[in-house]
């Protein structure tokens, strides 16, 4: 199976995350393989070699939500930026917003290729974001560095749902507390449960389908 390819992007003031993230996956596909059966090989690729000059620009973006609003909206900021062909409505951002966005997209070509997943770490308070992170389709981000909640998000990034409820965050039923990594809380996880083995095996089925 050829390897899935992730972008990693660091907004963070911590040295070496993408190195990080690129050890974590790693152990995280051994462990899949050789404790559940499941093979997801992982290639990470420095989202910042590819587009230094606009990531530079997000990273002062961000920091201004963060002076401004208390909060960073880096979905849109990445996502519209590493894929402006795609996404060219601006549904639910504010003024400001889309005129910040609209600064850095011209000079954008596509920061990762297409069918690249991407998983961005970062210090802020993420609007819309979970307790340490949160996904939103192909996009993926970390603010809590350490490998369970790493785990947790690039899981996502493969089809495997939350387990629990996202208004009261108690586990699903189905899904067995204190031994998932991907309960609310990530660094209590053992390993993947499985209904959600079967998530992921179902998703990675379907892509070679």
């Amino acid at each position: 199976m050829a390897a899935h390819k992730i972008a990693v992007f660091s907004f963070s003031k911590k040295a070496g995350l993408i190195a990080e993230a690129d050890r974590e996956i790693n152990c995280l596909s051994e462990l899949l393989d050789n404790r559940y059966g499941i093979s997801l090989p992982i290639e990470i690729v420095n989202g910042h070699s590819n587009c230094a000059e606009v990531v530079d620009k997000i990273s002062a973006i961000c920091e201004m939500y963060e002076q401004n609003h208390r909060f960073a909206d880096l979905l849109h900021m990445v996502y519209l930026t590493c894929y402006p062909a795609k996404y060219t409505q601006y549904q639910g951002l504010t003024a400001s917003a889309k005129a910040m966005l609209e600064s850095v997209k011209f000079s954008c070509g596509q920061a990762v290729k297409d069918g690249e997943k991407v998983l961005v770490f970062n210090d802020f308070r993420i609007k819309e974001g979970g307790l340490w992170g949160s996904n939103w389709e192909e996009l993926s981000w970390v603010n809590k560095f350490c490998k369970e909640v790493i785990w947790h998000e690039v899981l996502h990034l493969f089809g495997v749902g939350e387990g629990y409820d996202s208004k009261s965050k108690k586990n699903h039923t189905w899904c067995e507390r204190g031994k998932c990594w991907m309960q609310y809380e990530a660094t209590q996880g053992k390993g993947l449960c499985g209904c959600h083995q079967r998530q992921l095996k179902q998703f990675l089925e379907k892509k070679t389908a």
